[in-house]
């Protein structure tokens, strides 16, 4: 019963995140980011059940699972283990790796896409990290050690979301916002098409299209803070149990318990929103009641605790939150000097997170960690977990690397300049080719006013000099 429960909160935290995303981003795309959480769900199980679960479990004994009967389940019955028990928790955690990197492509980026990615991330690359960690392949043998998921789940889903992040772009509102132009659409809501498109629309999406053309509301505002709260605690609710739920059981001793392992996930992470709102607001000026960022303090606190969570002790868990704070904040900071626009900060939560989890992991581990006198093998241990560091980000590049500029090429990644401005929710309202047009040629029109204006500064500029 205790695998089931932990299974079925796991796969509660799709609540959480669909409410934090959909709180986070713009109005004109909260359905569309709501809508995108129901179809990753959907394929992962489709693909993790025929060849993901298959690869990770089935005697990983060299690169992957080789044993047919753990594919689509066509032998569970005929192996000593409950396969069919094991398949619901770990599919469980997979739903946490597609639902993590897709915040980092939030706005910009079509339906189509995030399906592939997630296809490929829950039915290949996933498996493979699975096969060779918690499926005891070669990376367990060696030494390395995760205990649960600060880099088999979050790693491998913060690679993803970076380079999505990277290929996809940044919106167009981010870029306006960077350079000072907020708000310069240019389009000009009174003329016939436009007019008639909008007033046949659902009255919700035609009031938040307008205000979107007139500029009436901030174009990177996030629309509610309810969703993101709510979805934050739920995450952290469901959060008991996928640390708790790695023990795969109640019988342990109370050192490496679950009540202990549960007790060090709310110290870490409760240290680490705490300090991240506290130095993020002394850094970037920043409200004390920004809620995303509570938020994702918290997460990179129950991600960086992850990995060690059942082999150390209270005091280290307060120090690993403590830490994770300093490392998200230098990561958002990074993210903004490299013009890499991830709306929900899913790249520093996820990737900076699982990185300073499997270190972590490597200097507060009771029995092996660096940090105590007493343990054994100290540097050998450290230097598994900086291998697995670097084997999950260079094999989840490898694959989703070429993927993304694939879907990039074929133009089955961006969305339309034209529908990224009005809104993927007021789009799917069923606007017409010819509104699209309008918008776009209105658009166009503007950037090529921008871009004269821009070489006469220049030329002007050079001609001064």
């Amino acid at each position: 019963m205790w695998i089931l429960s932990s299974a079925g909160f796991i796969f509660l935290m799709q609540a959480g995140f669909t409410l934090v995303e959909a709180g986070a981003v713009t109005k004109k795309n909260r359905s569309a980011m709501l809508i995108k959480n129901l179809y990753n769900v959907a394929i992962a199980a489709i693909v993790f059940w025929l060849s993901g679960y298959g690869l990770a479990f089935g005697n990983p004994v060299r690169f992957v699972g080789e044993d047919t009967y753990f594919y689509a389940s066509s032998g569970f019955e005929r192996v000593a283990s409950d396969n069919y028990l094991y398949w619901v928790i770990q599919f469980a955690y997979c739903t946490v790796v597609v639902s993590a990197f897709q915040g980092a492509l939030a706005e910009r980026t079509i339906l189509l896409a995030y399906v592939i990615v997630s296809a490929i991330v829950a039915g290949f690359v996933y498996p493979i990290i699975l096969a060779w960690t918690w499926g005891e392949g070669w990376l367990f043998d060696a030494g390395f050690k995760d205990f649960a998921g600060s880099g088999v789940v979050h790693l491998v889903a913060g690679t993803v979301a970076l380079w999505g992040a990277i290929i996809v772009g940044e919106r167009r509102s981010k870029v306006r916002a960077r350079e000072g132009v907020q708000n310069a659409h240019n389009v000009d809501i009174k003329s016939a098409e436009i007019t008639h498109e909008l007033d046949d629309l659902n009255p919700d999406f035609s009031k938040i299209a307008r205000k979107h053309f007139k500029g009436a509301e901030g174009e990177l505002a996030r629309n509610n803070n309810v969703y993101i709260v709510i979805g934050t605690l739920l995450i952290w609710a469901s959060y008991i149990f996928f640390v708790g739920g790695r023990t795969l059981g109640q019988g342990n001793i109370r050192a490496s318990s679950s009540s202990k392992i549960i007790l060090n996930m709310f110290l870490s992470s409760s240290f680490s929103a705490l300090v991240s709102i506290i130095i993020k607001a002394l850094s970037f000026g920043i409200s004390k009641y920004d809620c995303l960022t509570i938020c994702n303090g918290a997460l990179i606190g129950m991600v960086s605790v992850s990995g060690v969570a059942d082999t150390t002790e209270n005091w280290c868990s307060v120090l690993i939150g403590t830490i994770a704070a300093f490392w998200y904040v230098a990561a958002a900071g990074l993210l903004e000097f490299y013009h890499i626009d991830d709306p929900l900060e899913a790249i520093p939560v996820h990737f900076a997170g699982g990185i300073w989890g499997l270190f972590a992991t490597g200097f507060f581990n009771l029995k092996q960690g660096a940090l105590f006198p007493t343990a054994y093998h100290q540097g050998e241990f450290m230097g598994y977990q900086l291998v697995g560091i670097t084997v999950i980000i260079a094999f989840v590049s490898v694959v989703i690397f070429p993927t993304f500029l694939i879907l990039k090429n074929v133009n089955a990644l961006r969305a339309d300049k034209a529908v990224e401005e009005v809104g993927f929710d007021v789009v799917e309202q069923g606007v017409s080719t010819e509104f699209l047009d309008a918008v776009r040629d209105r658009i166009e029109a503007k950037e090529s006013q921008e871009r004269k204006r821009n070489l006469i500064a220049e030329h002007e500029k050079d001609s001064s000099a």
